[in-house]
C-alpha cells in the first residue's frame, strides 16, 4: 500500500503539471530557433539561423521579480507562439546569468522577449531559444 502512495505522489505531479497552464498539449508544434545576440546591453536577433538584426530593447520594471525588478527586455519575434523552450546559452560557464533568476523569456499577450536582469543585463552572452507555434492536426492523424 505505501508503494502505491508513492508512486502516486511520485507520478502524479509529472502527470498534470501542464494542465493549468493554458496550453493545448495534443496538438503538433513547429519549433523555430531565436539567437539572441548581446553584446552587453545591445543586443541583435537571428531568426532561424539568418542574419543577426538589431532588435527592439528596453529597460523597464517588471514588478513580478521583486529580487530585480529594472530588467532589460529584448523582443524575440514569436507572434502566434504558444509555447518556447531555452535552449542554451554561450558562453554556458557564465555563473552570472542564471535561468529564472537572471534571465528567462516572457510572454505578455502576443509580444516574447528576453528579460536579463542584474549583472547579467550587462554580460556579453548568446542566448538560443526555440518558439513552439501550433499547427492544425491533419484529418489523417486525428480521431
Amino acid at each position: 500500500m505505501r508503494f502505491h502512495l508513492f508512486l502516486f505522489q511520485l507520478f502524479f505531479p509529472i502527470t498534470f503539471a501542464g494542465l493549468s497552464d493554458g496550453i493545448d498539449y495534443n496538438k503538433l508544434i513547429k519549433w523555430e530557433k531565436r539567437t539572441l545576440i548581446c553584446r552587453q546591453d545591445e543586443c541583435k536577433l537571428s531568426i532561424k539561423d539568418g542574419e543577426a538584426k538589431e532588435t527592439t530593447c528596453e529597460e523597464r520594471i517588471e514588478k513580478r521579480l521583486p529580487e530585480t525588478p529594472l530588467i532589460h527586455d529584448c523582443e524575440i519575434s514569436c507572434p502566434g507562439a504558444d509555447r518556447d523552450s531555452v535552449i542554451s546559452k554561450t558562453p554556458s560557464n557564465n555563473h552570472k546569468c542564471i535561468r529564472y533568476y537572471s534571465y528567462d523569456t516572457l510572454q505578455i499577450g502576443n509580444k516574447w522577449s528576453i528579460w536579463r536582469s542584474g549583472v547579467c543585463a550587462n554580460q556579453t552572452i548568446t542566448l538560443e531559444v526555440h518558439c513552439g507555434f501550433p499547427e492544425k492536426v491533419p484529418a489523417r492523424l486525428s480521431n
